[in-house]
C-alpha cells in the first residue's frame, strides 16, 4: 500500500497491486481491521475446508467457545459474537443435526437452554483447535512474540469496549 502512484488500465493496475493508490484507506484503521481479519478467516477457512467435518470457523468459535464454557446459552453467544439470534439458532441447529452439540434445559429454569459439546462435538474441537493454531501461525509468522502481544493488547481493548450487552470483558487471551 504505497503512496507511489501507477497509471494504467485494470489489468496492468492488477497484475501490480503494490501500486494500487488507496489514498487514506492504507492508513485507516478499520480497513486495515477489516482486511487483516479477511486474511485471518480465509487462512483458518482453507484449513477448516480441508477437513473431513466440513465446519465453518464461526462453527469452529462457538464450539470452542461451548466447550469453554458448558451450559452457555445460545442468546449470549449471539451477542458475544454480534450475530443475530435467529443467525445463532440455526448455527446451532445445524451443529445439533451433525451431534456436535446438544441443547440443555437445567431443571430449576426451564426458560433456559444451555448449550454442551457432544463426544464427537469435543473430538471436533480438540482435533481443530491443531488446524486453526496453525493457521494462525502462517497468517502472523512475521510478527514477532512482543509484536503478537502487543496486537492482541489493542485488539483486546477494542473488543473489550465493543463486548454486546456492555460486559467488561471477554476470557483472557488464549490461542484457539
Amino acid at each position: 500500500m504505497t503512496t507511489q502512484r501507477m497509471h494504467g488500465t485494470p489489468t496492468e493496475l492488477s497484475a501490480n497491486p503494490e501500486f494500487l493508490d488507496l489514498g487514506e484507506l492504507g492508513h485507516s484503521l478499520g480497513f486495515l481491521l477489516q482486511m487483516a481479519h479477511k486474511a485471518a478467516s480465509e487462512e483458518q477457512s482453507e484449513l477448516l475446508k480441508d477437513d473431513d467435518l466440513g465446519l465453518s470457523f464461526n462453527e469452529f468459535i462457538v464450539l470452542k467457545a461451548v466447550a469453554l464454557n458448558p451450559g452457555i446459552s445460545q442468546g449470549f453467544l449471539a451477542d458475544l459474537y454480534r450475530i443475530t439470534w435467529p443467525s445463532m439458532s440455526r448455527l446451532i441447529a445445524s451443529m445439533e443435526k451433525r451431534d456436535l452439540v446438544r441443547r440443555v434445559i437445567p431443571p430449576e429454569d426451564r426458560r433456559c437452554v444451555g448449550l454442551c459439546l457432544t463426544a464427537e462435538g469435543e473430538r471436533a474441537v480438540v482435533k481443530l483447535s491443531v488446524a486453526v493454531n496453525a493457521a494462525n501461525e502462517q497468517v502472523f509468522s512475521h510478527l514477532n512474540p512482543d509484536e503478537r502481544h502487543v496486537l492482541v493488547t489493542l485488539l483486546r481493548r477494542i473488543v473489550d469496549r465493543h463486548a454486546a450487552g456492555g460486559s467488561d470483558a471477554l476470557p483472557a487471551a488464549t490461542t484457539i
